[in-house]
């Protein structure tokens, strides 16, 4: 099982990132694409193919799970489906519990044809006291797609933990699963969160803030709890909070911003107003700050620490907001794939929640 999914746009940045992932960090992951907004219906059948075709490309070698959730109508997901198969992607179609009315016999002739598994993403609401009430709805679902529960991925979207008590997040979980069927038992679980900032607000003008990765506490407690049972896979959003859309066009509020993460913190440097005027040249000096500051991992840890090493040093020009979209996420990912996995490897011998934080430190 690949424990690591990151959730990514289906946007040429992000998925670039993943592209420019060294090969460890690849042989790791398992992102979950989520697609663009709605499209009218005249783009789509054209927009879906470009898209199943970019995702071809940056995505070579690596499995992921899609996520259609910004198009409207089952019907429209499966154009999306069937258009990734056509292109012979590494995917699994994605499905959210309560997200509306399910073609079954469509779904049923998309897995069966191409030999597809399947993910299911639910929400904390499904959990809590409805924990019966969604597996049976699973079980219901897997039969009507004519699938083996073991081939039905789980994806268990917290979205923006925000305040949420990290027990009671622990609590619904473990609850959740004391009542998961047999038929279940082998099924891959993940568990998703954020804590990415939705502005750099809070952040003070020309300088930085500390966000503590509270996803990471919620799984290195569920991998203390359930280790000897589960092995809970981490997901999640990176260095973007879920509920951020993208702007279609420019932004003229947008921050000059990069977001660094290493052990249980992301950093957030943050510049100033990039459109009044075009300020994008200080990037320069947001990069040199990231690169002397005790965070900095070196330019050889990942491309998008190159990045920031080349922009310090002048050696380039100073992007725009998609290439530091792509660099932090680069960062991230290749970051947190190396920590998930080191946790992983002390699967037995961690006796204690201390080991758990211990690991995801250590570097």
């Amino acid at each position: 099982m690949r424990l690591y999914t990151p959730v990514v746009r289906a946007k040429n940045n992000d998925l670039k990132a993943i592209e420019l992932l060294g090969d460890c960090a690849k042989s790791s992951i398992r992102p979950l694409i989520e697609a663009p907004l709605s499209l009218p219906d005249g783009q789509l059948r054209t927009n879906v193919m470009e898209a199943a075709e970019l995702l071809g490309k940056r995505l070579e070698g690596v499995p992921y799970y899609f996520d259609p959730l910004g198009i409207e109508s089952f019907e429209r997901h499966v154009i999306a489906f069937n258009a990734l198969a056509h292109v012979g992607s590494d995917f699994t179609p994605t499905i959210g519990l309560g997200r509306g009315p399910i073609d079954y016999a469509s779904l049923r002739h998309l897995v069966g044809s191409h030999s597809l598994d399947l993910a299911v993403r639910v929400d904390k609401f499904d959990l809590e006291d409805a924990s019966e009430e969604t597996w049976a709805k699973l079980i219901a679902m897997s039969a009507a797609v004519g699938i083996q529960p073991s081939k039905v991925s789980l994806l268990i979207d917290f979205g923006q933990l925000g305040n949420n008590q990290l027990e009671q997040m622990v609590d619904s979980v473990v609850d959740f699963l004391a009542v998961q069927p047999q038929q279940f038992r082998d099924s891959p679980i993940v568990v998703l969160g954020s804590s990415a900032l939705s502005s750099v607000s809070p952040v003070p003008l020309d300088g930085s803030l500390d966000i503590r990765r509270r996803e990471l506490d919620l799984w290195a407690n569920l991998r203390f709890e359930l280790d000897e049972v589960h092995h809970i896979g981490f997901g999640d959003y990176g260095i973007i909070d879920p509920s951020f859309i993208f702007p279609s066009g420019p932004a003229p509020n947008s921050n000059a911003k990069i977001r660094y993460t290493r052990g249980l913190i992301t950093t957030y440097f943050r510049g100033h107003c990039l459109y009044n005027p075009n300020r994008f040249v200080q990037y320069h000096d947001l990069a040199r700050r990231v690169f002397e500051s005790d965070r900095y991992l070196g330019a050889g840890f990942s491309y998008g620490d190159k990045i920031i090493a080349d922009c310090a040093m002048g050696r380039c020009g100073p992007g725009n907001l998609g290439t530091w979209v792509m660099a932090d996420t680069n960062h991230h990912i290749e970051f947190t794939a190396e920590q998930v996995s080191r946790v992983a490897d002390r699967v037995g011998i961690i006796h204690v929640r201390t080991e758990v934080e211990s690991a995801l430190v250590d570097e």
